[in-house]
């Protein structure tokens, strides 16, 4: 008797501890719950200053280097001191505007060439030349909107392989359109740049007479037959928004490797700015969610350069303005 008033105890004690610790954990889902919708009701980012430095990820395929262009720097006269087909060295002087050296920026064939002018515009292509290795080739429409193209640099990661490596210039790749006629006016373009190489450089007084003693290198004496005359080509094709970014030839790629390419500007201080996730929208125009004690209301803003994590703002917001932390529309709590 004893023994199974003993055993129906302890199932009772047993029962208990089981609905007592079943209770707890209920508690405790739910104040879990409460605790986290707390958190998220109060994910909130105050807009303050910051440094940005613009910068562009991308990933590309390595292919063999296609032609890219030089452009006039500024408004003028224009000379050439190379002919098409000529094997130029980086560093080299392909001509000159308004006084200023064009350089090559790495070692290359000249394939156009523009015709010698007393007054071109600024950006205007002038050379094309071709790079005889690989480069990567990413669209840079979005970041060159916010950066000088001057100011970039970068770098390329090739996927379970070589890197991070410096890229060993950067360049503009020519449009897709054909050369223009004699009888046309090409578009203008973007100049080029490369890093570690400027394109356009001032001509020193050492070298400033360079443009005439240049005219008189190419231009044929009388004595000279007339298949001697330089080649001088159809106009250079115009800039794009497309850069190459191209490879040293030491580097040991192949044709149709992966590479993530990191392209960065100048840094930029006291930018006024949020984080690139609480903003809904990306080039130029955007909306975020301004936080009015307990209310909110969408506010329409600027934006400008962004670095990937945060983006700047340039209209529609003041530092210290409180905004959610998530994108308008993208908060699963909105309905």
């Amino acid at each position: 008797m004893r023994d199974s008033t003993t055993r129906a105890l302890c199932g009772c004690l047993l029962s208990l501890v089981v609905l007592l610790s079943g209770c707890s954990t209920s508690d405790t889902g739910t104040q879990s719950a409460e605790d986290i919708n707390a958190v998220q009701t109060a994910s909130t980012v105050s807009v303050g200053k910051r440094q940005i430095v613009p910068t562009l990820s991308a990933k590309a395929t390595v292919e063999q280097a296609a032609s890219f262009v030089l452009s006039t720097p500024q408004r003028g006269a224009y000379r050439s001191a190379v002919k098409v087909n000529d094997s130029v060295k980086a560093g080299q002087v392909l001509g000159w505007n308004n006084g200023a050296e064009i350089h090559a920026p790495v070692d290359a064939v000249v394939r156009r060439v523009a015709e010698a002018s007393d007054d071109v515009p600024a950006h205007y292509s002038v050379l094309e030349l071709e790079y005889q290795g690989f480069a990567v080739t990413v669209d840079a429409a979005a970041l060159l909107a916010v950066a000088p193209i001057e100011s970039l640099t970068g770098r390329f990661q090739i996927a379970g392989g070589l890197g991070p490596t410096d890229i060993y210039a950067i360049v503009t790749s020519p449009g897709d359109q054909e050369p223009a006629s004699e009888d046309q006016t090409p578009a203008t373009t973007h100049n080029a740049v490369f890093q570690g190489v400027n394109a356009v450089v001032p001509v020193n007084s050492s070298n400033a007479g360079a443009p005439d003693e240049a005219e008189e290198s190419v231009a044929p004496s009388p004595e000279q037959p007339a298949e001697s005359e330089p080649k001088i080509g159809p106009r250079p094709r115009v800039a794009s928004q497309t850069l190459l970014c191209l490879i040293g030839k030491d580097q040991p790629v192949r044709p149709g490797q992966v590479a993530t390419v990191v392209l960065a500007g100048q840094a930029q201080a006291d930018v006024l700015a949020v984080p690139v996730s609480a903003v809904a929208g990306r080039v130029g125009k955007g909306t975020v969610t301004l936080v009015h004690g307990e209310t909110t209301s969408l506010v329409e803003v600027g934006l400008g350069i962004s670095d990937g994590a945060y983006i700047e703002i340039t209209s529609g917001l003041s530092e210290g303005d409180v905004i959610s932390a998530v994108a308008p529309y993208l908060d699963p709590r909105k309905k």
